[in-house]
C-alpha cells in the first residue's frame, strides 16, 4: 500500500480522494503495527533464542516506520502544494470575476433624436423611441416625458403629444396619435387613401 500511495503522490494531477482513503487505511494498519510490534518485544524479552530473530523483525518494523513517516511528510507537501494552487486558481478566478463585473466603457452621450413630423425623420426617431417604449422597467409616466423632450418645439408632433395629459394612463393612447399622424404622412405620399 504504500508503494500505491506514493505513486498517486507523485502523479502531477493527484486523485486527492484517493490518496486520503489509502493514507487513512494506512495510518490504521501502522497503529496496530506498532501495538504487535510492543507486544512481540514484551514477551521475546527473556527468550535468547528468539532475540536474533526479533532483531531482524524489528530492523522490517524500523524501515517501515521510516517509510511511513517519509510517505507522510511527501503527503503533506503534496497537500500544501495543492492548497496553495487552488487558493491562488480561486483568487484569480475572483479578481477576473470581479474585473469582468466591473468593466465599463467611456462612450459619448447619445443624443435624443427629436421628431418634427417630417417622414424621413420618423424612421431614426423611433428606432430610438422604440427601445424606451418597450423597456418594462420605466413607469409609462417616464416614457411619456421621454416622448414629449423628444419633439422639436412648434412642431405638429409636438401640438399632438402636448393635446394629452402626461400621465401613465394617456401615454399609449400619445403613442397611437403619433403613429397615426406619420402613418397619414406616409399614405398621403404615397397615394394611398
Amino acid at each position: 500500500m504504500p508503494t500505491v500511495i506514493a505513486t498517486e503522490v507523485a502523479k502531477e494531477d493527484i486523485s486527492l480522494g484517493l490518496v486520503k482513503d489509502k493514507f487513512t487505511k494506512l495510518e490504521n494498519l501502522y497503529m496496530e503495527l506498532k501495538v504487535l510490534n510492543n507486544k512481540i518485544l514484551d514477551l521475546s524479552i527473556g527468550n535468547e533464542l528468539r532475540k536474533k530473530g526479533v532483531s531482524n523483525k524489528i530492523e522490517q518494523h524500523e524501515i517501515y516506520s521510516d517509510e511511513f513517516i517519509t510517505l507522510t511528510h511527501l503527503l503533506n507537501e503534496k497537500l500544501e502544494i495543492l492548497n496553495e494552487v487552488n487558493a491562488e486558481k480561486r483568487s484569480r478566478d475572483s479578481c477576473t470575476a470581479s474585473y469582468i463585473k466591473n468593466k465599463s466603457y467611456l462612450l459619448p452621450k447619445i443624443e435624443h433624436k427629436k421628431f418634427d413630423c417630417e417622414l424621413l425623420n420618423w424612421l431614426p426617431f423611433w428606432s430610438q423611441s422604440e427601445r424606451i417604449h418597450n423597456d418594462p422597467n420605466l413607469y409609462d409616466s417616464d416614457k411619456f416625458s421621454y416622448l414629449v423632450h423628444g419633439m422639436n418645439p412648434g412642431s405638429r408632433a409636438k401640438e399632438v403629444i402636448e393635446s394629452y395629459p402626461m400621465t401613465s394612463k394617456y401615454y399609449d393612447i400619445a403613442v397611437i396619435a403619433l403613429k397615426k399622424l406619420d402613418l397619414g404622412k406616409l399614405c398621403f405620399c404615397s397615394g394611398i387613401n
